[in-house]
């Protein structure tokens, strides 16, 4: 996975695919960095980027392009993307899709390439104040321990969850690479943990529930907590009958997530086939 790092900044003249937008006292310029040179081929194509709030909402880009001047001839490390400002407050995530490496290889949707934007004070970030990109640098984190409510049997444990056999990866089998438990609305329900052995900042939950496939769709609700005793409820959200991938903004900083299963549009189980847990 590649990772990138966000910078913003405010940049004079900017050379684009298509005309400079007539919208120039609503625009916001953000500086995207890739970890190496890209081909430019297709990068500057608006339709590869999506960036969208926590709440969901999606923000409308302008066009993607470069300063003035800059040789773009043996490949290029950032663009600028050129959007409707942020709404204060709010963290966004920039994903990016179907650009190339200058080696050729192609960057598409399932490589999870998640980047976190700060949230914006307008009191404590003045105008043309850089914000580092260390800070801001987040992957897919390595999950160091799970556990759950229950299990089916010993070929749906939790590990299951995080085996790296999501439904569209070659070779998975429901019966042997999926977390599943009964019954949901049993005294204490059903709910799945995974954790870290110090605390990272989690920017993002990738979830991939049981038989989306079928029609299926879980209302869950998304927990944080330093101790796994204590918990903060970030959000509770619906996944999508028929679409693998649920991405969820999280935005705290925590050693444990908890997945509680509050229903299930067909049945009284809950499952997982994978999770994915992004930040830094």
């Amino acid at each position: 996975m590649k990772l990138y790092f966000i910078i913003l900044l405010f940049l004079p003249t900017l050379l684009f695919s298509q005309p400079w937008p007539a919208y120039r006292d609503t625009v916001q310029k953000v500086q995207l960095t890739f970890n190496e040179l890209m081909s430019t081929d297709r990068l500057f194509d608006k339709e590869n980027y999506v960036v969208y709030s926590e709440i969901g909402d999606t923000l409308y880009i302008f066009g993607i392009g470069m300063p003035e001047g800059v040789d773009t001839t043996g490949g290029v490390d950032y663009v600028i993307l050129v959007t409707k400002p942020f709404e204060y407050n709010l963290y966004y995530t920039v994903k990016v899709s179907w650009v190339k490496d200058r080696a050729g290889n192609l960057i598409a949707e399932n490589n999870f390439a998640f980047t976190i934007l700060p949230m914006i004070d307008p009191d404590r970030i003045p105008p043309n104040v850089y914000i580092t990109p260390e800070d801001f640098t987040v992957g897919q984190l390595q999950i160091d321990t799970v556990w759950a409510s229950g299990q089916q049997d010993q070929n749906h444990t939790p590990n299951k969850a995080i085996d790296g056999f999501a439904f569209s990866t070659p070779g998975s089998d429901y019966d042997f690479n999926t977390w599943t438990s009964c019954c949901i609305n049993d005294p204490g329900g059903q709910w799945f943990i995974a954790g870290f052995d110090d605390e990272r900042f989690i920017h993002s939950l990738s979830v991939s529930t049981t038989y989306f496939n079928s029609g299926r769709s879980y209302k869950l609700r998304i927990e944080i907590s330093e101790d796994s005793q204590n918990w903060e409820a970030i959000r509770t959200v619906d996944t999508i009958p028929n679409e693998e991938w649920l991405t969820v903004i999280i935005g705290r900083t925590g050693k444990y997530t908890k997945i509680v299963f509050v229903e299930n549009s067909q049945s009284d189980w809950a499952g997982l086939w994978e999770i994915y847990l992004i930040g830094n």
